[in-house]
């Protein structure tokens, strides 16, 4: 039961990441909304993890060890179904262009061209973390 309670509280952080990131694209920082969108996909997947009652790993790339723990539950596995692979495929690029953003002095990037790829991935962004959030409450209602 307190794992639920912890893998609800993480989806309102992921939730909250990604309202952040939706703020600082309406004010034309893409750098802090590419990081903010990816850390809202991180901790989403890391809520699915704590559902599920497994420790989770002290990383930011969490997208293979949800994609092999999915198949040893029933929950996880109906809610991301058919959705893993595009949501492991968003959540990588996002983690290079966390990367990119953070750095982006030592980069070829621009906010032009950061604000392409956040448009880019926000809406697979979202996709994944209400998949995650839906797994979630399947698996609280499953215990």
């Amino acid at each position: 039961m307190e794992d639920a309670r912890i893998a609800g509280d993480a989806m309102g952080g992921a939730r909250r990441w990604l309202e952040g990131a939706k703020l600082n694209a309406e004010v034309g920082n893409y750098d802090s909304a590419l990081y903010s969108l990816e850390m809202a996909v991180e901790i989403s997947f890391k809520a699915v993890l704590l559902a599920m009652h497994m420790e989770v790993p002290k990383t930011h790339n969490v997208a293979d060890v949800l994609a092999q723990a999915i198949g040893s539950d029933r929950a996880a596995s109906a809610a991301l179904a058919g959705k893993m692979d595009d949501m492991r495929d968003t959540f990588r690029s996002l983690l290079e262009l966390r990367g990119i953003s953070s750095y982006m002095y030592e980069t070829r990037y621009d906010m032009k061209r950061l604000k392409g790829k956040y448009e880019a991935y926000l809406g697979p962004a979202e996709d994944a973390i209400n998949a995650c959030g839906s797994a979630v409450r399947q698996m609280a209602k499953h215990g």
